[in-house]
């Protein structure tokens, strides 16, 4: 279980490590390595988090937080930019489409976590 939790954020770093090396060659465009390398070692540091400490919720929180990011980036990417190319359409709806997706699935992973704590250490801890 733990394997299909990481899937989407190891997913998702490869995509923004190889598109951010994309954009460097072919572009030679620092603007655009920039985001897609710290979203691709955002990514990266959330599998890792959730690799090593799966109990926790700090890997999904980060996972989460990064995919906000990734779906704010893919919106105004999509919506907002003025340059209207095919190419730049395609790759904002793929950030946008990434974000959201990822956005969801973690965020649907934390209420699960939540929901599944039993009822006794919660009051443990109060």
């Amino acid at each position: 279980m733990p394997c299909l939790e990481t899937l989407p954020a190891a997913i998702c770093s490869i995509f923004f490590f190889v598109s951010g090396i994309t954009a460097f060659v072919r572009k030679h465009s620092q603007k655009s390595l920039i985001p897609a390398s710290v979203l691709a070692g955002a990514f990266s540091a959330s599998v890792y988090v959730m690799v090593i400490k799966p109990h926790n919720y700090i890997g999904f929180i980060i996972a989460v937080f990064t995919s906000l990011i990734a779906l704010v980036l893919g919106s105004v990417m999509l919506f907002f930019s003025q340059d209207r190319t095919m190419l730049r359409k395609n790759i904002a709806f793929s950030v946008f489409t990434c974000g959201l997706f990822c956005t969801a699935f973690y965020y649907g992973i934390i209420i699960k976590m939540i929901y599944t704590i039993p009822t006794n250490i919660i009051y443990n801890r109060i």
